[in-house]
């Protein structure tokens, strides 16, 4: 009998399919509708809402409408109204994309800021193959990425997958397959005196990277018209001038004995930029036409731009200095498979069984330890130069009507 119920049951539905999708289609707008009323706003006998809108559709939006009887529409900027927070609306991008929950995790922009997605995608991706090369350890990163993408919707998938990927082109360069430094050339990382050369670049690597943030920084100021950002900042001119000065003074007195440290060299990249850091409050006061522009107390001026100083000159060294971590780790996992295979082979022969399970635990191993030091470079060393975070996503309000019929 329950039998017989179902089956009479399914029979009604499906004679009965389009008029039930209409009614519900219908019911459903009309519930979405009247939920609008939340957001509006009764004047006496006016209606209004507030709301934010991208730009790109601000003309469009304003003609739709314009063109209801009895209904305007008033645009404003919101750089001209002091204290708004508009939230801000991600470009959609492949590699963008990949990262995005990263930076939802340390905040997303703020109105103004750079978006620092892409910036993420390339040099994460970059560093961990420089931090982790090897071609078939990276392989299998990528496959297992790959999968579980595909098999169990992960978003880490993707990130491990192109992770993998520049693990294998690195490895590649360094001539390592499986820890095996036999089977292929390459710059091989603990032969030759090559230790100090993937030191020396993980340095260089730093530098690089440590200026391109202040140069986004940079950009940054000039999209929040923000001159002390701009010019007096740490992380602005002054500060990208006595950074690029400082590192290239050193490194060419270092590695090639190349003097370029003369009087006016040292006037105009050091001296001048540090006059401008410790004066950045009221050079940037000045600049921008306020009148308190003068400082209480001479004195107490001097003693905080010191310290001020002090801890600008620290966080460029211990900035630069956390960046021997990607060489460390490019030396440390040639170490450790060169330790597998020495006891591989201590076993009687190299033991097929050890050489497997000794690349399983050191790709998983490392591959995490990796993983997490390219994220800490990342929140702490790079996006500590140009990013603040602290935004809202926008989230449109939207109807989802789909007539059944």
């Amino acid at each position: 009998r329950i039998g017989e119920l179902d089956a009479l049951h399914r029979e009604m539905i499906s004679q009965e399919r389009d008029k039930l999708l209409a009614v519900y289609s219908w019911l459903k707008f009309m519930g979405e509708s009247f939920d609008l009323r939340c957001y509006a706003g009764q004047r006496h006998d006016k209606f209004y809402i507030v709301g934010w809108i991208p730009k790109s559709i601000s003309e469009e939006y304003v003609q739709e409408c314009e063109s209801y009887e009895g209904v305007g529409c008033i645009l404003a900027d919101p750089k001209d109204k002091k204290g708004m927070s508009p939230p801000v609306k991600l470009k959609k991008g492949l590699l963008s994309s990949i990262y995005e929950p990263f930076v939802e995790m340390y905040g997303l922009p703020a109105y103004g800021e750079v978006d620092p997605r892409l910036f993420m995608a390339i040099t994460y991706t970059l560093i961990f193959g420089v931090m982790f090369g090897d071609v078939g350890q990276g392989a299998c990163l990528a496959v297992i990425g790959f999968l579980l993408w595909k098999l169990k919707g992960m978003w880490l998938g993707r990130m491990i997958s192109l992770c993998g990927l520049s693990s294998s082109v690195m490895g590649f360069i360094y001539g390592s397959v499986f820890g095996s430094e036999e089977i292929i050339d390459g710059f091989h990382v603990l032969k030759n005196g090559n230790t100090m050369k993937i030191l020396l670049m993980a340095v260089g690597i730093g530098v690089v990277l440590l200026l391109l943030c202040m140069l986004l920084n940079i950009i940054t100021g000039i999209r929040q018209k923000d001159i002390r950002k701009i010019f007096f900042s740490p992380n602005g001119v002054a500060g990208f001038i006595l950074y690029a000065g400082l590192a290239a003074g050193l490194s060419l007195k270092l590695m090639r004995g190349i003097d370029i440290m003369t009087t006016p060299y040292i006037i105009l990249v050091i001296v001048v930029p540090l006059l401008m850091l410790v004066g950045a409050t009221p050079l940037s006061k000045l600049l921008t036409g306020q009148k308190d522009w003068k400082p209480d107390s001479i004195g107490m001026f001097f003693v905080e731009g010191f310290f001020e100083l002090f801890e600008t000159l620290l966080s460029y060294v211990s900035n630069t200095v956390s960046f021997l971590r990607i060489g460390a780790y490019a030396i440390s996992h040639a170490g450790m498979m060169m330790v597998v295979y020495m006891l591989s082979a201590g076993a009687g022969g190299e033991s097929l069984f050890g050489l497997i399970l000794g690349n399983i635990l050191i790709t998983g191993l490392e591959a995490a330890l990796v993983s997490i030091q390219v994220l800490r470079l990342e929140f702490y060393e790079l996006f500590g130069r140009f990013y603040m975070g602290g935004g809202r996503k926008f989230t449109p309000v939207e109807i989802d009507y789909k007539a059944a019929v």
